[in-house]
C-alpha cells in the first residue's frame, strides 16, 4: 500500500479531512512506516470499542483522532513531534509606525499649585498637606466645573483623590500620635 493511500485510509477512518490533522498524519506515517501507523489505527480502534480513553483532567472522553495521535507521540521521539506536532510560526510583517488609531490616548495633565488660603473660606476639618490646601483643592474643583463635558467625572475623580488623601493623612496623624504614647511610656 503507498503512502497516499495510508495517510487517507488513517484519516477516513479517524475523521480527519482538515489540512493540519492530514499533514500530521501523512507525517506520522513517513517517521513510523505504513505498518506500524496501521497498527496505531488498529490499536486506536480497539481502545475506542473498550469505551475510549479520557483525558488527563478527567473532563472528556479524547476524540478518535486525539486518541491515534496521543498513541502516536508515544512512538515518535522528541525532534520528530516537535517537527510534525508543532505549527510553523507564522512570519511577523515589519514594524510599521504606529498610527493614531493604535496608540494610547493622550491624557489631560492638571497640576495643582498650592495656593494661600483665601480668608473668607474657612478651612475644612482634616489635615491637608501644604501641597493640596482647601483653597487650591477649590480652584481646582471650580476648573473643572468650567469642562461641561467632563465635569461630573473629573468631580468625581477629584473627590475621591481629595477624600483618599484626607484618609491617608488622618492616619499618619493615627500612627504619629501612637508612637508618641508609645515613646512616652517606654
Amino acid at each position: 500500500m503507498a503512502t497516499e493511500e495510508t495517510v487517507s485510509t488513517i484519516a477516513k477512518a479517524l475523521g480527519e479531512s482538515d489540512e493540519i490533522p492530514l499533514g500530521q498524519i501523512a507525517g506520522v506515517v513517513r517517521v513510523l512506516g505504513e505498518e506500524l501507523s496501521l497498527k496505531l489505527l488498529e490499536e486506536t480502534r480497539e481502545i475506542e470499542t473498550k469505551g475510549g480513553m479520557m483525558l488527563p483532567d478527567n473532563s472528556r472522553k479524547r476524540s478518535i483522532g486525539g486518541v491515534f495521535f496521543f498513541l502516536a507521540r508515544q512512538k515518535l521521539s522528541q525532534d520528530d513531534k516537535l517537527a510534525i506536532f508543532r505549527q510553523p510560526k507564522p512570519a511577523k510583517p515589519a514594524s510599521a509606525p504606529a498610527t493614531d488609531s493604535t496608540r494610547f490616548p493622550r491624557r489631560r495633565v492638571i497640576d495643582v499649585t498650592p495656593a494661600r488660603p483665601s480668608p473668607q473660606r474657612a478651612s475644612r476639618p482634616g489635615f491637608l498637606p501644604a501641597t493640596i490646601c482647601p483653597s487650591s483643592a477649590w480652584r481646582l474643583r471650580s476648573r473643572c466645573a468650567s469642562a461641561s463635558s467632563r465635569r461630573s467625572v473629573a468631580l468625581r475623580r477629584l473627590n475621591a483623590l481629595i477624600a483618599a488623601i484626607r484618609a491617608f493623612c488622618a492616619s499618619v496623624e493615627e500612627l504619629v500620635a501612637t508612637a508618641t504614647w508609645r515613646s512616652c511610656t517606654s
